[in-house]
């Protein structure tokens, strides 16, 4: 269970997937022993982590996400498939994606904002991906073969981002974590 301090919230900024590119992304399990897929709930495109974040402050981030001009589409370009740290041990398996410059205009734009508005320092590196599944241990040489085979078999879509949204992750005694919206605006 997650422990966030008391009057905070765990907040992350994502882009929302559509559901037909969710459909073609759970279409087949990955081949993963002890792993747990993404329900198509949680499936979403991270762009920034913002952590416990004191209650009232995310009208602050409100604020500046509507006054982000979301003009351009925002492609969803897959680029292979990875784990983090790495996939030999890996916690996570998730689909690569490309930065292109939408994304990387917009994740720019987030980072200054947020800068300037909650004092978070930027990011150094950012790799655009989505969780597929979490594993409760590093995956087996069975595994990572079946894996290797699986990967090679795959050809996700592309797709667009539907939505930029602000979430709250939030998990109470005895309930699965659930990612709930506060704040969503349509991308074009």
């Amino acid at each position: 269970m997650l422990q966030t301090p008391p009057h905070t919230r765990r907040l992350f900024l994502a882009l929302e997937l559509s559901e037909d590119f969710k459909t073609a992304l759970l279409a087949s399990p990955v081949p993963i022993r002890n792993s747990r897929m993404t329900s198509p709930d949680k499936l979403h495109l991270t762009l920034r982590f913002l952590g416990n974040i004191p209650d009232g402050e995310e009208e602050k981030i409100i604020s500046f996400c509507r006054q982000i001009p979301l003009q351009e589409p925002l492609p969803l370009l897959p680029a292979g498939f990875g784990g983090f740290p790495t996939l030999k041990r890996a916690s996570s398996f998730h689909l690569k994606l490309k930065l292109v410059p939408p994304l990387l205009k917009l994740k720019k734009l987030l980072d200054e904002k947020l800068e300037l508005t909650l004092k978070m320092p930027r990011e150094k590196s950012y790799s655009p991906h989505i969780t597929l599944c979490r594993m409760r241990r590093s995956p087996s040489e069975s595994d990572l073969k079946a894996v290797e085979s699986w990967s090679a078999s795959q050809k996700p879509p592309e797709s667009r981002a539907v939505a930029l949204t602000l979430f709250h992750s939030r998990q109470l005694a005895g309930e699965p974590l659930r990612h709930i919206p506060l704040f969503q605006t349509p991308l074009p």
